[in-house]
């Protein structure tokens, strides 16, 4: 919220300069008005807004206040693109996965199993591709496993199965 009063008692129109995208200001008329911001994703940075408080009576007699407004970047998850569903395969057989990742912010992605599976191998490419095998013997008859993949940078995490 914005407020201003008037030394003489009437009540002050409020208005803005130029706002950023997906900012708004309304004045309610009493003397407030209401400012939202709602940036978006791409719009970290800084912007500096101005706020107008104008005699209703004298359009000339004025107060301003600039705000500097930081809006911080957010480091986005990776996110999967290889469909993941669950699949049965049969003693012997032999299970390969491509798994590909995207980071939305272009950094660089490291994949990863979460778990290790005795006949199972990960390859990360490097590139946010990875290549997961599996080979079944007759041990794993009526074996059930939970394949966890993770994509990660610097801690942050978000897994698959």
């Amino acid at each position: 919220m914005i407020t201003a009063t008037d030394p003489d008692g009437t009540i002050p129109d409020l208005s803005s300069g130029v706002l950023p995208p997906n900012a708004n200001l309304q004045d309610v008329g009493n003397g407030t008005a209401r400012f939202d911001f709602h940036p978006n994703y791409d719009q970290a940075g800084q912007y500096d807004v101005w706020f107008f408080a104008i005699d209703a009576l004298d359009p000339q007699l004025r107060d301003s206040a600039n705000v500097a407004i930081t809006v911080s970047n957010v480091n986005r998850p990776p996110v999967f693109l290889s469909p993941f569903s669950d699949t049965e395969i049969v003693e012997d057989e032999r299970l390969d996965l491509l798994v590909r990742a995207v980071d939305p912010d272009g950094e660089t992605i490291i994949l990863r199993p979460l778990l290790s599976i005795k006949g199972a191998n990960f390859n990360d490419s490097g590139n946010g591709t990875g290549y997961f095998s599996y080979s079944t013997s007759y041990r794993d008859v009526d074996s059930t496993y939970l394949i966890g993949l993770c994509g990660n940078r610097w801690g942050g995490a978000r897994g698959a199965r």
